[in-house]
């Protein structure tokens, strides 16, 4: 495969994936609304979640994949994978700090921007993890 075409088709599939996990987002989203009617909607968190989770799950297999190669230094790829599998799940179950710790360890300004003031919008009503009461 040449180099143009692979320059091409890499973001091509990435925004290929994208459309197709808007759909359960949005179906995702319908689901909450319809039990939590008093809250605001929630279908790009369940976006962002579905990408992070399913992104993270394909690096870390991946990471895998190089540990059968001579010198493959994968370690790296399988720990993001799974922290970001990690923070996609914690923001599927809307855990603010989840989400926090997400938007910070993006390293994007814009991705900032727009998931701060999303995050702001809707801090109240995202949980924040509690330990179980003991008995």
């Amino acid at each position: 495969m040449t180099t143009a075409l692979a320059d091409l088709l890499a973001p091509l599939s990435l925004l290929i994936w994208a459309l197709i996990l808007w759909y359960p987002s949005i179906l995702l989203n319908r689901k909450w609304l319809e039990k939590n009617p008093g809250n605001r909607s929630y279908a790009w968190g369940y976006f962002i979640a579905l990408m992070a989770i399913s992104l993270g799950c394909g690096l870390a297999v991946l990471g895998l994949a190089e540990l059968s190669e001579p010198g493959g230094d994968s370690g790296s790829s399988i720990i993001l994978g799974l922290l970001s599998t990690l923070l996609g799940v914690l923001i599927f179950k809307r855990n603010r700090w989840g989400w926090l710790a997400f938007v910070v360890l993006g390293l994007n300004p814009a991705a900032w921007i727009i998931n701060g003031v999303y995050l702001k919008n809707r801090w109240q009503e995202m949980k924040v993890a509690t330990r179980p009461a003991s008995d």
